[in-house]
């Protein structure tokens, strides 16, 4: 018994921790608070109007995660493009193929990539939003403070990117993928010593005995 309360109070010691995503970049202000207004909104067709805001890692990471401040109630999908000479390059990761936010105030909607996507420090990547309904959704302004790259538009059956104006920033984070709960590096060497000490009082206990404590 006294060993099994040994090695109880061991493993309680030994904290788990499950570990967060990190945030790579984001224009939300504290609490992912954004800026009320109308936002930016595209509409749809047989192949709808897109907006898109760039983004630079500050260092090699994965995306795991976007978050969005979205409101409407048409269907839009979501992808995370690589940079063609300072503009989406057309082609990349889906984060959804159709997602409709089916609220009328702008709400912060968050999506899981289904395999997280790689990205170099330093280089720019693009987060694409397409509609693919006439009535058209919105994705809602930054904080007034944020001074990011403004939201680029390419118009329907077009390939042509037009920065916006410089006002245009959205209300975007992109983060690191979750992990999984792990035990924290300074419980690992005392579960190790839990281990010996347990096979120490093992090795002490007398032949044949067979007391309960």
């Amino acid at each position: 018994m006294k060993l099994g309360l040994v090695m109880a109070a061991l493993l309680a010691a030994g904290t788990i921790a499950t570990a967060h995503a990190g945030t790579i970049f984001s224009t939300f202000g504290p609490g992912q608070t954004f800026s009320s207004g109308t936002g930016l909104t595209i509409n749809g067709g047989s192949s709808g109007e897109s907006i898109a805001e760039p983004f630079t890692p500050g260092s090699n990471t994965s995306v795991g995660s976007v978050a969005l401040a979205l409101f409407g109630s048409a269907a839009m999908s979501l992808t995370l493009e690589g940079d063609a000479f300072g503009v989406p390059s057309g082609s990349g990761a889906v984060i959804t193929a159709s997602f409709t936010p089916n609220t009328v105030s702008a709400q912060v909607f968050t999506f899981t990539l289904p395999t997280p996507v790689a990205v170099t420090a330093r280089t720019q990547y693009w987060l694409v939003a397409q509609s693919a309904d006439t009535t058209g959704d919105s994705w809602a302004p930054a904080v007034a403070s944020v001074t990011s790259p403004s939201a680029y538009y390419q118009s329907t059956g077009t390939t042509t990117w037009t920065s916006l104006a410089p006002a245009n920033v959205l209300a975007f984070s992109v983060s690191t993928p979750t992990s999984a709960t792990v035990p924290e590096p300074a419980s690992l060497p005392l579960l190790g010593t839990g281990m010996l000490l347990a096979l120490a009082l093992g090795a002490r206990r007398p032949k044949g005995a067979d007391r309960r404590d």
